[in-house]
């Protein structure tokens, strides 16, 4: 790729819990849909459904944080039950558990209540109970998820807001990105991979983690996603989406892939952020004009909720 125009600096930002993401790819109805974690074997998307090796890390432990409610105390307790029913009688609360407790999550599932689906946890004390609560008041200490939606560490959990998060706490770094040692064109699909938490957990989006038949880079990964029907070209683009770039002699004829945010830059397209090339390795944000001049023209775009595996990202569930 050319050289960009220019680039600036954009401050970290702090992710933590989850972002429930809208999406109406799935229609789940009747009792509570739990997840025992995916078999073993080679990951596959069938009908929106994914079968995948579970993700061998370390126990996910996360610590309770304060509500956010400004009706609550910030010292409010989060409440440990035997079961995913939140109804106003406690005759099912274990436990109140202060806020910097620290859990080891053990498992997932949807529950519908009066709000749509509500995502919860089964979790574990460090005094051995055991029990479920509610998600949106955790932050990550350690370990990664085992099972959807694969939670990092540092939060990112495959939605647009911690994808973008990464990815700006990379802006003037993440040079590895922009010249890899093998030798091959930048990597630019391994960037996005990994800020959506892709790179860690394959089946949350099967066809960007691996483009075969096509060549494992940008433009293969556009190449499987169009295949599958997964590909829009629809303006605006919205924010947080996943954008493609045609193939030109300025990036080696691998196409390009960035991510793009919702500020506008003062040329009238929105910002968008990028892995760097072989003259220029670092992160950058730069306006979408400006990449277009650089590597060549949008051919479309994709989002967590038109493409990744439901369940596997932000939360991953659907409004019932």
């Amino acid at each position: 790729m050319a050289p960009a125009v220019s680039s600036s600096r954009s401050q970290r930002t702090d992710v933590s819990s989850f972002e429930v993401a809208k999406k109406d790819l799935l229609q789940l109805q009747g009792e509570p849909l739990g997840w025992e974690g995916p078999p073993t074997g080679t990951a596959t998307r069938v009908n929106g459904e994914v079968s995948s090796p579970r993700t061998e890390s370390a126990p996910w432990k996360v610590r309770v944080t304060p509500p956010s409610s400004s009706t609550l105390s910030p010292t409010t307790p989060l409440n440990l039950r035997s079961s995913t029913n939140a109804a106003a009688n406690a005759g099912n609360i274990i436990t109140a558990l202060p806020v910097g407790t620290e859990l080891e999550v053990t498992g997932s599932r949807y529950v519908k209540g009066d709000q749509g689906l509500e995502l919860w946890f089964e979790v574990e004390t460090a005094q051995g109970e055991t029990g479920f609560v509610k998600a949106g008041r955790f932050e990550t200490q350690s370990g990664v998820a085992t099972f959807p939606p694969y939670v990092l560490s540092d939060g990112r959990d495959g939605s647009t807001r911690s994808a973008k998060a990464h990815a700006s706490s990379l802006v003037g770094g993440g040079t590895n990105y922009g010249n890899p040692s093998n030798g091959d064109g930048p990597l630019c699909l391994g960037f996005v991979n990994d800020c959506f938490g892709i790179a860690q957990a394959p089946d949350r989006c099967p066809e960007m983690s691996n483009p075969d038949p096509y060549a494992g880079n940008a433009w293969g990964a556009y190449k499987k996603l169009q295949d599958n029907g997964h590909i829009m070209t629809a303006r605006p683009i919205p924010d947080g989406a996943i954008v493609f770039f045609e193939r030109t002699e300025d990036n080696g004829q691998n196409g390009h892939v960035a991510i793009v945010t919702g500020d506008i830059a003062a040329d009238g397209s929105p910002y968008v952020l990028t892995s760097g090339w072989e003259s220029s390795p670092e992160v950058k944000r730069m306006s979408l004009k400006e990449l277009e001049a650089a590597t060549g023209a949008v051919v479309g775009y994709t989002t967590p909720e038109i493409a990744f595996t439901p369940g596997t990202y932000g939360g991953g569930a659907p409004e019932a």
